[in-house]
């Protein structure tokens, strides 16, 4: 998980750096999702709670950006 919370954010910089971070904002949710997700799994196995509230914070974050994409897009994708 932090491997590919990693990589996003290396995506997202490298597309600021290219082009704009407007256009890459959904990279923000991946990281923040997957940071949280990570969290959760790396969590001794006494805080069953914590993690448990970790995943579902980091399925709410996702799932708040399908629900950006279906009824506002231009957040997510950037307007042009």
């Amino acid at each position: 998980m932090f491997t590919s919370a990693l990589f996003f954010s290396i995506l997202y910089v490298y597309n600021g750096a290219a082009g704009g971070f407007s256009s890459a904002s959904w990279l923000l949710f991946m990281v923040v999702g997957t940071v949280l997700s990570g969290i959760a799994e790396s969590l001794l196995a006494g805080r069953w709670r914590a993690a448990g509230l970790l995943r579902v914070i980091a399925v709410l974050v996702l799932l708040s950006m399908l629900a950006i994409v279906v009824f506002a897009p231009d957040l997510i994708v950037g307007g042009r």
